[in-house]
């Protein structure tokens, strides 16, 4: 047997392997990657880098990527939902004191973003829980406040003594 026809029969027997042990070699990779993530800061920072230019570089897939995955995962979603109505519900005291400070933002022409202090037109405005309702927060007017998206999308749900620590641009009186 020579060399050329020995290396074809390694790669068929790995092709082989490969295909019948699909999901050992996935889970095993998984296991791999999330003990690296944990304790390897820069292999943590290099795959935070490569997201970020990937959603720099995709920002227009991204609507369609989270509309192909929640159409996938609609118990997901209803379980994310039905949590968040019942926490607001528990929390919520003055439903129409938030309607009218909704109603309030949303006859405004512009607003300035709570965190960044730019100027946004009201229809692109996004309304924030300062500390999110799964970390405590209630779901009342002296908790909310108008945030541009890129603040609010960034933010989530990090409190504001996590959040600047992020990277993100901040405003400090």
């Amino acid at each position: 047997m020579n060399t050329t026809t020995q290396l074809t029969a390694i790669q068929i027997y790995q092709k082989e392997y490969r295909s019948t042990h699909a999901e050992k070699r996935k889970a095993y990779a998984k296991e791999y990657h999330k003990n690296r993530y944990a304790n390897d800061p820069a292999y943590k920072a290099k795959l935070k880098k490569q997201l970020e230019d990937w959603g720099r570089i995709n920002h227009n897939k991204r609507p369609s990527i989270y509309r192909k995955w929640r159409l996938k995962n609609l118990r997901t979603c209803a379980e994310h939902a039905s949590k968040r109505r019942a926490l607001q519900k528990r929390a919520t005291v003055n439903t129409k004191g938030i309607q009218e400070f909704l109603d309030r933002i949303k006859s405004l022409e512009f607003v300035n973003c709570y965190y960044c202090k730019a100027l946004v037109p009201s229809r692109k405005i996004h309304i924030d829980h300062i500390v999110p309702i799964c970390k405590g927060g209630n779901h009342e007017i002296s908790n909310l406040c108008a945030a541009c998206p890129r603040c609010n999308q960034t933010k989530r749900e990090k409190t504001l003594d996590v959040w600047p620590l992020t990277g993100q641009r901040f405003f400090n009186f």
